[in-house]
């Protein structure tokens, strides 16, 4: 709803004005009267109107002068001037001072109701414009921060910009001061980024690295100036120093970023630091410097810091023998054929300790393990069926690898996946021999008049006879031979309850063609002979 004020010295127009606004009603609200200008500024101070509808000719305060302070006082509110004829000069004058429309005496309301709903709309735009500034405002003001991480990445890490006649301009923009002095670069990366982005999402990895970025600004603004970015999962600092203690206080502060990071935030981290730089240029070549050496760092376990003049000393081998590759494979391979998950361990850890003695760079550390890994999905089916039943067929081992950068982590990796398959692998194994013992069992419940031997059975279930033998007492907790001796008897005893049937023909029926033999085999079995147990259940 708009608020309406009538400014006029005569009271028949004030209350024409007001009749015609309360007739229009709903959208609009008459908040005001006043005689003069000096009365209606008091009257505004209490209630800001959105429209003043003010007369030019008029005592104490007339309305040109009434207009120019008004828009000195409350330029937001909308002014329209009531004139004559005669009026034009008033009229133009009042113009210049902030007027926005005019209405000639006498008012017509279907002129005053047009001028008064085209005020409304030029007043919903100007405030839609008003939040749309705003907004722009906060967007702006939220993302500065990032847009000038973005700008600081690509001028140190990329290199642009650095040719770009308007580089002044933009370190001017974003408030950013390269003071007299040399600098060098530190850069910080959390170990393992995308594995812990892949496991506790993106907004746990950015509290983890506000606060590594937090404790380190802290460390240095106690030294010297800096300047901070963030670069996709890293941090990097530029420190300016004043050239004679560079030396000095490189190490120095290096070192009590490093002890503050390990001490507070908890977080396994890696930390490169290059050596002094002139200028934008040299600090971008100091950047690249120091990523290649940190790529080395892949052998370190826990926080590490490198030092750009300690990287000849650290070099890698890209080469990895393919006898030790090849030892690798037979010991998972002895592993998964025991199920041991405690070989699967100790084939590991050999290998590893084997590629930290050589070195290679973290691509062939990958390639290595998924080579081994390749090689058993492919020519073992328990493992392939495994990996299914357990991960699914959209799991890829290569891509899990791909998101480490530490040999250590990818080593307790692949030591936690093969764990799990092996127990997998076990499982399938004992549903399996389950399954197989309960075929065989059905063979000799049925066939048990037969001469079944466990080389018969073991052949028609298409398997080893010893390993039948050992997974059937396993499942069962007796020796093939007894069970089958058991089912025989046990078969013979219902038999005995029939005495049409002789106690010979009824060893007979369950596979004994020697009497005695049965009446001995059937009184270890149950305590006493075929013909005294008949006896006993009459």
């Amino acid at each position: 709803m708009l608020k309406i004020m009538i400014v006029d010295d005569e009271r028949i127009i004030r209350k024409g004005l007001s009749s015609i606004i309360l007739e229009l009603g709903g959208e609009y609200r008459l908040c005001g009267e006043a005689a003069n200008g000096c009365e209606a500024l008091g009257q505004i101070e209490i209630e800001p109107p959105d429209i003043v509808i003010t007369d030019i000719k008029m005592p104490r305060m007339d309305g040109i002068e009434f207009i120019k302070r008004l828009q000195e006082m409350h330029p937001a509110i909308k002014k329209v001037v009531l004139s004559g004829f005669d009026d034009f000069e008033y009229v133009r004058e009042s113009m210049k001072n902030g007027a926005v429309e005019y209405l000639l005496k006498p008012v017509d309301e279907v002129q005053l109701m047009i001028l008064l709903k085209k005020i409304k709309e030029d007043l919903k735009d100007e405030k839609q414009k008003r939040l749309d500034a705003i907004d722009h405002r906060n967007k702006l003001s939220g993302s500065l921060p990032s847009m000038r991480d973005q700008f600081l990445k690509e001028l140190i890490c990329e290199r642009k910009h650095l040719l770009n006649d308007s580089l002044d301009d933009k370190l001017a923009y974003f408030g950013i001061e390269f003071h007299s002095g040399v600098f060098f670069l530190i850069r910080i990366r959390i170990d393992n980024a995308n594995w812990l982005i892949e496991q506790s999402g993106i907004e746990e990895f950015k509290i983890k690295l506000t606060t590594i970025r937090l404790i380190a600004e802290e460390s240095i603004e106690q030294h010297f100036p800096f300047i901070s970015f963030q670069s996709n999962t890293e941090l990097v600092f530029i420190c300016c120093v004043p050239a004679q203690y560079m030396e000095s206080v490189r190490h120095t502060v290096s070192s009590e970023i490093y002890n503050n990071l390990t001490q507070y935030s908890k977080i396994p981290f890696s930390m490169g630091v290059g050596r002094m730089a002139a200028g934008i240029a040299q600090l971008s070549d100091s950047y690249r410097d120091v990523k290649k050496i940190m790529g080395m760092d892949i052998y370190s376990v826990g926080p590490a810091i490198s030092y750009i003049e300690n990287a000849e000393e650290t070099g890698v081998n890209n080469e990895l023998p393919s006898d030790i590759t090849r030892g690798y494979h037979r010991g998972l391979e002895d592993a998964l054929e025991d199920m041991s998950k405690d070989r699967i361990r100790e084939t590991i850890h050999d290998f590893s300790r084997r590629l930290y003695d050589i070195r290679p760079d973290l691509s062939q550390c990958v390639k290595a393990f998924s080579d081994g890994y390749m090689n058993l999905l492919i020519h073992n089916v328990q493992f392939y069926t495994a990996v299914q039943a357990v991960y699914g067929g959209s799991y890829s081992y290569i891509r899990a690898l791909e998101l480490f950068d530490t040999l250590d982590a990818i080593s307790e990796y692949t030591i936690k996946i093969y764990s799990e398959i092996i127990c997998q692998m076990e499982h399938l194994a004992n549903t399996k021999d389950r399954r197989l013992v309960k075929q065989v069992r059905g063979f000799i419940e049925q066939r048990y008049h037969e001469d079944l031997t466990l080389n018969k059975v073991a052949d028609d279930v298409s398997v080893n006879p010893n390993y039948l033998s050992v997974m059937f007492k396993s499942q069962t907790g007796e020796s093939f031979v007894d069970y089958f001796t058991r089912i025989r008897i046990e078969k013979a005893k219902q038999l005995l309850k029939d005495i049409r049937l002789k106690t010979y023909e009824v060893g007979e029926l369950v596979g004994y063609h020697d009497a005695a033999y049965f009446s001995k085999v059937f009184k270890k079995q149950v305590g006493v002979s075929p013909s005294e147990y008949r006896n006993l259940v009459k």
